[in-house]
């Protein structure tokens, strides 16, 4: 499920994460950027076979990682 289809229906968001659509984002504005940069530092590891960025939900942008 991404963000932007169940930010659409607050009820279920809340069931779902026990959030608010407004505190979500909040949460996600405040950590996003060093969330992003952690899971970044973590993909750009020696040995990796393929390079970062690629595969399924590639870009979805950080608020739909957390979902």
């Amino acid at each position: 499920m991404r963000y932007t289809t169940l930010s659409r229906k607050p009820a279920i968001f809340k069931a779902l994460t026990g959030l608010t659509v407004a505190l979500f984002d909040d949460l996600v504005g405040d950590r996003g950027p060093a969330y992003g940069a952690a899971a970044y530092e973590r993909k750009e590891r020696p040995g990796r076979q393929r390079a970062v960025g690629g595969g399924p939900g590639a870009g979805w942008g950080c608020g739909a990682s957390f979902c």
